[in-house]
């Protein structure tokens, strides 16, 4: 039994060692500059727009017709060798409400997770909607050439400042 303990701690030290060594480089945080500014991906409905800044992120879709912009989420991001980690801290209420029936009366503004279950908690919401499905960090890859940002080798958005 020691000796499986032992292994364990041994796992998990190398574990934890490879992700510092992994996404840091002399304690800061490692982040692709070339990803800074705001792309836009196409779409027949909306298109995606993305907005990066030294580690920090907002997604948005512009909707097509009518023209307009809604906020979707924001958080913080790290890159390493064509990967990019996503960990969004933030959900937008002008997409929860367009979204999500039921939640029509939600402030247009950011949420924290617990800002919303606070929300949903008080409203007494009983719809469809797993709130640990959109704060999930995610990993994706990614490739930039030029003008051009591929993410997960099936959508391409483009630089637009």
């Amino acid at each position: 039994m020691k000796k499986n303990y032992i292994c364990f701690c041994s796992i998990l030290f190398v574990m934890f060692f490879g992700i510092l060594t992994f996404s840091c480089d002399n304690g800061t945080i490692m982040v692709d500059t070339a990803l800074n500014g705001s792309w836009k991906s196409g779409g027949l409905i909306w298109h995606d727009k993305i907005f990066f800044l030294n580690g920090v992120f907002e997604q948005s879709r512009l909707y097509i017709d009518p023209e307009s912009e809604v906020f979707v989420y924001k958080g913080t991001y790290t890159t390493n060798d064509g990967i990019i980690y996503f960990n969004i801290t933030h959900l937008h209420g002008h997409f929860l409400k367009s979204d999500f029936s039921g939640l029509s009366g939600i402030e247009q503004k950011w949420y924290t997770k617990i800002e919303l279950m606070q929300y949903l908690e008080e409203i007494n919401y009983e719809g469809d909607f797993d709130i640990d499905y959109y704060y999930i960090p995610e990993i994706n890859i990614y490739s930039i050439n030029g003008n051009e940002l591929v993410i997960n080798n099936n959508t391409t958005y483009t630089k637009i400042e």
